[in-house]
């Protein structure tokens, strides 16, 4: 993990113009609704036994950015977001599953934003973030077992931080330093997010992945 975060602090440093005469900072806050997966092969492969049913969940925080060159700018900031997946299961009627996740999330991302006389502009976004574990529950059983009507605390069977990959886009509309946004946002996580010692032998990595449908932003232009 540490090599992740210095790669992406080398990577900053080494961008050109960051010393720019156009340069200033901008803060803002953002809020969206995000479709959430936990992506395992291992409970893919259990078939018509287990289906998973669309999950939506919340996301909102606040952002700061610094602009280093017209085009161009370092985004960080606070993210809060409730993830997880619901299931449903073929051989007990009506019955719904879920496991709820909750992360705190440092982003670092690069955004190239494309700039003309109109105040309608496009954005592409990309980096990497650190998401903090907040919160786990799950319905079923030690998390990897049977599945129970009852929603248990399973903190520990989750890893407490994940790094997670980020790419989105968007349109962005400008009225003097006011910035209003719209973007798709879609997340993807790198690593295992659960224990992996605590995992039975046969289990498979598992991928928290989200994209969000859509975001808005406001940004405010210093």
């Amino acid at each position: 993990m540490r090599s992740w975060i210095f790669a992406c602090l080398m990577a900053a440093g080494c961008l050109p113009g960051l010393q720019s005469q156009d340069n200033s900072f901008l803060a803002g806050a953002h809020l969206g609704i995000q479709n959430t997966w936990i992506v395992s092969g291992t409970d893919a492969d259990e078939g018509p036994l287990l289906d998973f049913e669309t999950t939506f969940r919340p996301a909102f925080g606040i952002d700061l950015a610094y602009r280093y060159r017209p085009s161009w700018r370092l985004l960080t900031g606070l993210r809060y977001a409730l993830q997880g997946q619901r299931y449903s299961t073929a051989n007990v009627p009506n019955a719904l599953y879920k496991t709820e996740l909750s992360y705190f999330k440092l982003p670092l991302l690069v955004e190239y934003t494309t700039r003309n006389e109109r105040p309608l502009h496009i954005f592409f976004q990309g980096g990497i973030q650190l998401a903090f574990l907040a919160s786990a529950k799950s319905s079923r059983e030690d998390v990897f077992e049977y599945y129970s009507a009852v929603l248990k605390e399973v903190n520990s069977y989750y890893s407490n931080t994940v790094v997670e990959g980020v790419l989105g886009c968007g349109i962005e509309y400008a009225t003097g330093p006011h910035l209003l946004r719209l973007m798709v946002r879609a997340e993807y996580a790198l690593n295992d997010i659960e224990q992996t010692e605590k995992k039975p032998a046969l289990r498979s990595v598992a991928s928290n992945a989200a994209i969000a449908l859509p975001m808005v932003a406001y940004l405010y232009d210093f």
